[in-house]
């Protein structure tokens, strides 16, 4: 039954009135919290930004809980990248003043796999924001009128459970 919860959920948010960008803005920052250690005074940096630029809240929500299921994946390549981005001898002055500063420490950056997973979702974050707006518009140009013609989709908007939603979703808002 979840994983109908979390169709709907993805439909809903297709068909919603957020621009692709506001959608693919919220799936990009859910990445980066769901792909790096939950724990991290950067996540709490990019939820601020989730809160106060138009990005699809639950776009964000989904995808941060869909990355974070690939983050524990790709938690070897994130350490390797960590270990290898720390250990860098150009930049260990960079990383002796970090760890120096004040609030800097705080993020964990000298963990190998904040580290790595930070630089990992750093490197995708151009490519999720293409690929979601371009999927986006790509099924509100060409698929979401074809997906309206389905048996299955035409059968449960004239059932009386529909209508009760329609409804229920016109008073609530």
């Amino acid at each position: 039954m979840i994983w109908l919860k979390i169709m709907g959920k993805i439909f809903r948010i297709l068909n919603a009135e957020a621009t692709p960008k506001q959608i693919a803005g919220g799936v990009m920052l859910g990445m980066i919290i769901g792909l790096t250690p939950t724990f991290s005074l950067h996540n709490i940096l990019v939820v601020f930004l989730i809160l106060v630029i138009r990005v699809n809240l639950t776009a964000a929500i989904l995808s941060m809980f869909a990355f974070d299921l690939i983050g524990y994946g790709v938690d070897p390549l994130s350490d390797w990248i960590g270990g290898a981005i720390l250990t860098s001898t150009t930049l260990r002055p960079l990383w002796i003043e970090a760890y120096n500063a004040a609030i800097i420490p705080f993020t964990r950056f000298n963990n190998t796999i904040v580290m790595g997973s930070l630089a990992i979702s750093l490197i995708l974050l151009c490519p999720i924001f293409l690929l979601t707006k371009y999927g986006v518009e790509r099924y509100r140009s060409d698929l979401a009128a074809k997906f309206q013609q389905w048996r299955i989709v035409k059968a449960v908007k004239m059932s009386r459970f529909y209508k009760y939603y329609q409804t229920y979703r016109s008073i609530v808002g």
